[in-house]
Formats: structure tokens, C-alpha cells, sequence
């Protein structure tokens, strides 16, 4: 979900002991900051992700740590002889001064595309986000596209399935996203984000939707059809 250094926004929510709760943009994940300093609850700030910890995100005062990483960076830039080091040190000090409305779109970026802006019914948004992705290619979406209007019996997570394209614990995830999404739980977006989570390693597909409060603790997996 998120790497360790990682810049991100966020909103103060509460007063605790030795810091404050924070609210993680842009689906208020739950965060904690340990900080002797006086915050307004209420307030924007930009932190830095360290580890997750008992469902909550472990953050740390960016605005210390950015001035001390791009003082080590400057220096380092200043002093090497390589000019493609030189480079690669220049143009990350530029990144370390991105404004929020940036560094958001980068985060964004992680999924490949605006799953807003996706259209149509889950089984042509999922082709879309597998094709993204590469998972699979245009040519291979177009032939399973093609086998489905000759066995329209089978959905495509079946098709997928079958061509080898998705493994069993793949495939039981999109369809326990499927059933989610019918009941209501859930919409597209959400599946789609809890997947890719599932899919880097991050966490299970349960797990991201819940601990993103997308969906209830006492709520399991359902059973898939």
C-alpha cells in the first residue's frame, strides 16, 4: 500500500499520548504520529510513512526529515564527480519540494490509471485494470472477449482462469470481489484498489478493505457462487 519514506497528506483528528491520530488522504486510513509538538485537530500536514502497526500507519513529521534528507542529497550532488549520479541526486532534491496536489497524483499514479474514469460493467473494468497492469495484453483481452460471445456461459474470471491467465487464489479473490460488489458492500474502485494490495504483497484482499474501513470488521468473505 504504502513504502517506507513515503511521502503522504494528511488530516489531525485527535490528541493522544505522546502525539496525535491522523487521518490518511485520500481514504482517511487511520495514521499516528508521535510528536511533542502542539497540532490543531483539524489541521493538513504532510508526513512520512515508516510501518504499519496494530491497523494503523506509523508516520513521522516530514518537514524534519525532508530538510535533513535534502541536505545529505545537496551535499552528496555537490560532491560526486559522476554527472549521471549528479543527475539522479538533482532530480530527486527536485521531487522532495512537489506540492501536496503532486505528490497526491503520484500516489494515484501507483494504480496506472483514474479507476473514476473506468466505464462499463466489472467484467470490461477488469479487463481494463489487468491490461494496465500487464497482466495480460490488448490482443489477449480481444480473444478472451471473443471466446465469451461463444461461451457466454462463462463469466470472465472463468475465462481468465482457464487461460492461465489468474491463479487459483487470484481467482477466488475476483470472485469473492464479485459477491461483495453485488451485495453492496463494496463498489468497483474499492475492489480494484483491495486487489492491487493483495497483488503487491501488501496485504490480503480482507484485510486492505477493512483496514481501510470499506468494510466491517465482523464482516467476512463471502461465499463465492
Amino acid at each position: 500500500m504504502f513504502k517506507a519514506g513515503q511521502m503522504l497528506s494528511c488530516t489531525v483528528v485527535a490528541k493522544e499520548q505522546d502525539g496525535f491520530a491522523i487521518a490518511i488522504a485520500p481514504d482517511d486510513l487511520p495514521g499516528f504520529l508521535r510528536t511533542s509538538n502542539q497540532l490543531t485537530i483539524g489541521s493538513k500536514i504532510e508526513v512520512c510513512f515508516v510501518l504499519w502497526h496494530k491497523g494503523r500507519a506509523l508516520v513521522k513529521d516530514s518537514h524534519q526529515l525532508l530538510e535533513q534528507g535534502r541536505q545529505q542529497l545537496a551535499k552528496l550532488a555537490e560532491n560526486t564527480l559522476d554527472p549521471v549520479v549528479r543527475k539522479v541526486l538533482t532530480d530527486t532534491l527536485a521531487t522532495l519540494d512537489w506540492t501536496s496536489a503532486e505528490r497526491e497524483q503520484a500516489n494515484k499514479d501507483h494504480m496506472g490509471l483514474d479507476l473514476l474514469a473506468l466505464e462499463g460493467d466489472f467484467e470490461k473494468k477488469l479487463l481494463q485494470i489487468l491490461i494496465v497492469w500487464h497482466s495480460i495484453s490488448s490482443e489477449q483481452a480481444a480473444s478472451l472477449k471473443e471466446q465469451q460471445s461463444k461461451q457466454p456461459e462463462l463469466s470472465m474470471p472463468q475465462l481468465l482462469r482457464a487461460a492461465g491467465h489468474l491463479t487459483a487464489k487470484q481467482f477466488e479473490t475476483i470472485c469473492h470481489g464479485v459477491a461483495f460488489i453485488n451485495s453492496g458492500n463494496i463498489d468497483f474502485r474499492q475492489f480494484a484498489v483491495a486487489y492491487r494490495d493483495e497483488l503487491d504483497g501488501m496485504m490480503t484482499f480482507d484485510e486492505s478493505l477493512k483496514l481501510r474501513g470499506w468494510l466491517p470488521e465482523q464482516v467476512g468473505m463471502p461465499a463465492s457462487s
